[in-house]
């Protein structure tokens, strides 16, 4: 019994070993992957070439990176649609930092006003106690 690949995988594999690479290269990740299940060399070439390796964690990366987005955006945000939840992502950035903004306002005009009452406050304390009180 022959267990040589036969046809298309046959031709494919008598190629030198940068051109099946390229070739595997063009795929999709999730292509890429069931060419791992299609025979052993083609699960030895994927797994010993350092650029596929290498496209197979930036894709897995991007993927692990895309579901923390998501996970982080409130549900209405949430979508199925890569570019929508990237759209939904930069969107909800925006907001907070406009929030953050506003906050920051705020934050800055209690202060002042805080300030403008700590001497209003030290000023009717000089009065009443004279002028030697501290803090002036």
């Amino acid at each position: 019994m022959d267990l040589r690949p036969e046809g298309p995988k046959r031709a494919l594999l008598a190629l030198p070993l940068e051109v099946i690479v390229d070739i595997l290269s063009r795929l999709d990740v999730p292509q890429l992957l069931v060419c791992t299940r299609v025979c052993r060399q083609f699960k030895k070439i994927v797994s010993q070439s350092d650029p596929l390796q290498d496209y197979i964690d930036e894709f897995l990366e991007e993927k692990i990176n895309m579901q923390r987005m998501k996970d982080v955006l409130p549900p209405e945000l949430q979508a199925d649609d890569d570019a929508e939840v990237l759209s939904n992502a930069i969107e909800y950035m925006e907001y907070l930092q406009e929030a953050n903004r506003k906050l920051s306002e705020r934050l800055d005009s209690v202060f002042e006003q805080q300030e403008e009452l700590r001497k209003q406050i030290l000023s009717v304390a000089r009065t009443i106690l004279g002028p030697d009180i501290e803090g002036g």
